[in-house]
């Protein structure tokens, strides 16, 4: 009987390695799923007609690998379906099930903050039941929309192997084409034709990227190419990109020019909250915290509303708006209290990404309002009820933005926090007992990106906050919080926390001495993985900078023997410093300082970097050693 099974399996695993054959061994390694085809045709017939046709095999290796699927269709009012069809085989290549348009789950594409939207997914529903397997995509769909043409972006995700990805843009339409290509001098493997009106990029036998600690942004790293036309059609609006300054026109005329108009009792109003002050900036942070007070944040996506903003006197009247409408409201009452304002396009996330400057285009997910200032710009962020005036935060800075102006549109860069100003400054009175116990009276300033905390501090619960502490202080444990106060002061950007606890059996305790570690509140704990050949280069994003002093007195009947060696480190990844001093027989007083730069790194300097925070680690745990009498 086993003799025969094993006969039996003997075919059966040589269908598979020849299923297999076309995926060589590079390709498979560490890969969640390899794409074996991808196959994307765009055809720009007209300037309100585009056609995509797209054929995808995915053989998917386990469950990370499903989210490569690339199965789900979006489509809107303005997008149809022409064709879909999926099928999934199993590792012999048997078909197992086909799923037509009809069987798939369809449901709306917008998120639960959107409150209006039109957008559309057509769904996946299938629940492997064993792997590897693979999923053969089919579809065609029509867009009468050609402001936004589909990017090339071959590599999507770590651990994906390629086999052959092909990307085809066709362009019968007479209307030229530009096209932007980022992130290709790392990959000589792509190839490019270009005949006619044609063009074709493909990527072939590509092995999975393994993502490293402290890897850039993805998208800083991976290739892509973006597309734009300089005629195109926007949900019945044509519109032009020869240049940004016709293209800033463009937006002017067609998408902000009819939706100013606000109502005369809230000119009124306006008028008379900014009377007392001529200057322009008192104004504006006025009018800012108005439009904070009456307003609140939801999601608009019906046809040109994703890209046109609601009307001002809708806002006015309803209370509410997406990041455009409340961004157009408040440059609607600055205008009403002589404050000008521009318009502005920006990719937002805590993930910087820039609008391609040499690409004319529709481009970002997030609007937001500007303020000119002497030679230097205000940014506002409308979508928040509590933000400061003039405060980024992680979510919009740093990166080039596209300012609308009447006479056209300009790219800036929008502001950034230096190292020193992401500042947090910690002062503390510490008492140890006999028995090893602490109590803490401390106060933490926090200024430039480390304020975004009261993001999290500001009106949660007190079982929250606790939660947050404790966690910022894993280190200790028995923690017990006898007060938590906070004073937010949005005008200086700053947060003071001022917080008292306890914590039981914090230093070791010995019959005749007591061991313990200075470093109380701010210890750095993190050292970054270490590989024996480092391929990526690395970020750090934003740098920071912690000054700490405390004052700790040590319990009845014990002296201080001796105190550790000051200690210095200096790299080009930022500067350490901590110290201590004997103040008289019963305190010491404890001071650290720590400021990490920002910067982008090679390969090469990664294993300088973790032997940097190796000596931080090591330092922030040095311990001094008390004596009993």
């Amino acid at each position: 009987m086993h003799k025969i099974l094993i006969l039996f399996l003997i075919p059966i695993f040589s269908i598979a390695q020849i299923f297999n054959q076309k995926i060589p061994d590079s390709l498979a390694q560490k890969a969640n799923a390899v794409i074996l085809q991808d196959l994307k045709k765009i055809e720009i017939l007209q300037v309100d007609k585009m056609l995509e046709t797209t054929h995808r095999e995915v053989m998917v290796y386990n469950k990370q690998g499903l989210d490569y699927i690339d199965a789900n269709v979006y489509y809107d009012k303005s997008v149809s379906i022409q064709k879909l069809e999926i099928k999934i085989l199993d590792f012999l290549g048997r078909e197992i099930k086909t799923i037509k348009k009809k069987d798939m789950k369809d449901y709306s594409a917008s998120g639960s903050s959107t409150f209006m939207s039109d957008n559309r997914i057509l769904v996946l529903d299938y629940t492997p039941t064993s792997y590897p397997f693979t999923v053969v995509i089919d579809y065609v769909k029509t867009d009468r929309n050609t402001a936004f043409i589909p990017s090339w972006r071959p590599i999507r995700a770590y651990n994906i192997g390629i086999v052959k990805n092909e990307f085809i843009l066709e362009n019968s339409s007479g209307i030229d084409l530009n096209l932007k290509e980022i992130n290709f001098e790392n990959y000589p493997q792509i190839k490019f034709e270009k005949e006619n009106n044609k063009v074709t990029y493909s990527l072939s036998n590509f092995a999975p990227l393994i993502r490293e600690e402290l890897a850039p942004y993805f998208w800083n790293f991976a290739p892509y190419v973006k597309f734009g036309l300089k005629h195109f059609y926007l949900e019945g609006v044509e519109g032009d990109a020869d240049n940004w300054d016709v293209f800033g026109k463009w937006v002017n005329t067609k998408l902000l020019n009819d939706v100013e108009d606000l109502p005369e009792d809230t000119k009124l109003k306006i008028v008379e909250l900014v009377k007392e002050t001529n200057d322009p900036i008192e104004k504006a942070k006025i009018v800012y915290h108005y439009m904070q007070n009456k307003t609140r944040y939801i999601s608009v996506q019906l046809g040109i509303g994703g890209w046109k903003p609601m009307l001002a006197e809708d806002v006015d009247k309803l209370g509410y708006g997406d990041c455009k409408a409340l961004s157009n409201y408040t440059k609607s009452l600055l205008e009403v209290a002589g404050v000008p304002s521009y318009y502005t396009i920006i990719y937002a996330g805590q993930e910087k990404e820039d609008i391609e400057k040499e690409l004319v285009s529709l481009q970002g997910t997030h609007a937001i309002l500007t303020i000119p200032n002497g030679d230097e710009y205000l940014f506002l962020e409308c979508t928040s009820q509590t933000d400061p005036f003039n405060y980024q935060g992680k979510f919009t800075d740093d990166r080039q933005a596209l300012i609308i102006k009447e006479e056209g549109a300009e790219i800036i860069h929008t502001n950034s926090f230096k190292d020193e100003e992401n500042k947090q400054l910690t002062s503390a009175d510490i008492t140890i007992d006999d028995k090893g116990n602490i109590k803490v009276k401390t106060t933490i300033r926090s200024f430039g990106n480390q304020f975004e905390k009261y993001h999290y501090l500001e009106g949660a619960s007190r079982d929250k906050q606790d939660e947050y502490y404790k966690y910022k202080w894993g280190h200790i444990n028995n923690l017990f919080f006898e007060s938590i106060k906070l004073n937010i002061d949005k005008n200086k950007i700053e947060i003071a926390e001022d917080v008292s606890f306890s914590a039981q059996n914090y230093a070791d305790v010995y019959p005749a001495e007591i061991i313990l570690c200075p470093n109380v509140l701010n210890r750095e704990t993190y050292i970054p993985k270490r590989y024996r050949n480092r391929k990526m280069p690395f970020s750090i994003e934003r740098g920071y900078y912690d000054a700490d002093e405390l004052l700790i007195a040590i319990p009845q009947g014990y002296d201080i023997e001796s105190l550790p060696d000051n200690f210095k480190e200096t790299s080009i990844f930022g500067d350490y410093e901590i110290s201590f001093e004997k103040l008289n027989e019963k305190a010491i007083r404890y001071k650290r300082k720590f400021l990490l730069k920002r910067g982008d790194y090679t390969p090469e300097q990664y294993d300088s970097f973790r032997k940097f925070l190796e000596k931080i680690v090591k330092a922030d745990n040095i311990k001094i050693l008390i004596k009993k009498k």
